[in-house]
């Protein structure tokens, strides 16, 4: 039975992951799963029943990212030669790259952020193959290697994955405390990655009139010092660990996130999802252009955006079930390309 490697380093891609995960153990793979211990990432893979082998964590400033990097790439050497897969299989994880190449493994590479460049430029040239979304293929165009690298695109979005396939569940609202449209989701800006400018976070800010308007804020801290700011605060809800994002989603009167993937997710259930992501996003330029309820809004404007849809909310709810049906999940092309390398 060939094995696959499957590497993570974030929440969503412990979503992406795991989605991956069943569908490859359906098709008589075994699948060996190793993560760093950062943000919800391990409890969302362990909240899905996958079991990963943790591996390194997060840095903060540009010299404890790469120490952690090269610490995490010597880990992963021992456990791969050990555990003795035959493709790795991730999203951008210069580690994991590295050490593929350099034990003669097939890697499968997956990207929804072209504006990841330091980690792009350091995966992407030594991939086998890359997937991504056609929405951002002129973006990521630059950070592949095309004489070494075959590429494979689909016409949707990598939130798709696990999206077609739930039931959003309302259950996870009793476990928060929480009542159907009556409170919003944030997630705060990445403000540690490399790609995101240097601001002052405006978390606070946003739960402020989240509360004015008479809502219920559920904070998800991307980092401890945002954790430890707003843990005091009893009228915030803040998950201990992973719930169930898109029924948490599916429920809210609106979501706000710093990123990009909490605002998808949302949008493709049918909230409304802000990002405060500082500039555009391709993907999500051409789901609001289909009618999906995704907004790129500036700090202020985003603030005036909030107060208008919390005074009418289910003005901004869209039912995207035949919307759906126009995308494409990235799910075929990933185990054909599994298939083509491991077999």
């Amino acid at each position: 039975m060939a094995k696959i490697w499957v590497d993570v380093r974030t929440p969503k891609q412990a979503l992406i992951a795991a989605t991956i995960y069943q569908e490859l153990v359906r098709e008589g793979f075994d699948v060996l799963v190793t993560a760093r211990k950062y943000d919800y990432t391990i409890s969302n893979l362990e909240r899905n029943n996958v079991k990963p082998i943790i591996v390194g964590g997060y840095g903060d400033s540009l010299k404890e990212k790469l120490v952690v990097e090269l610490e995490r790439a010597l880990e992963l050497v021992d456990i791969v030669e050990r555990e003795n897969p035959c493709l790795l299989l991730s999203y951008p994880s210069p580690s994991a790259a590295r050490v593929a190449f350099g034990l003669g493994l097939k890697h499968i590479a997956l990207c929804d952020t072209p504006h990841a460049f330091a980690a792009n430029r350091l995966d992407f040239p030594l991939a086998d193959v890359a997937v991504f979304s056609s929405f951002i293929a002129d973006e990521m165009i630059w950070s592949v290697l095309e004489k070494f690298t075959s590429i494979a695109t689909y016409r949707g979005v990598d939130e798709l994955l696990w999206i077609k396939k739930i039931e959003p569940n309302p259950s996870v609202l009793a476990s928060l405390g929480l009542k159907e449209n009556e409170y919003v989701v944030i997630r705060p800006e990445e403000y540690k990655a490399h790609y995101y400018p240097a601001e002052k976070p405006m978390v606070l800010r946003l739960i402020d009139t989240v509360l004015k308007a008479g809502y219920t804020p559920v904070v998800l801290p991307r980092y401890k010092d945002q954790l430890d700011m707003l843990s005091s605060n009893d009228r915030v809800v803040i998950p201990a660990e992973a719930v169930d994002g898109p029924s948490l989603e599916r429920f809210a009167a609106l979501v706000v996130t710093g990123g990009g993937t909490m605002a998808r997710e949302a949008a493709l259930l049918g909230t409304p999802g802000v990002t405060l992501f500082p500039r555009p996003m391709k993907q999500d330029v051409v789901l609001r252009s289909m009618g999906f309820p995704i907004y790129n809004l500036k700090k202020e404007e985003a603030l005036e955006f909030i107060e208008k849809v919390l005074e009418e909310p289910d003005k901004y709810r869209v039912d995207t079930r035949g919307l759906l049906e126009a995308l494409e999940s990235p799910m075929p092309v990933i185990l054909e390309w599994v298939s083509r390398l491991c077999r």
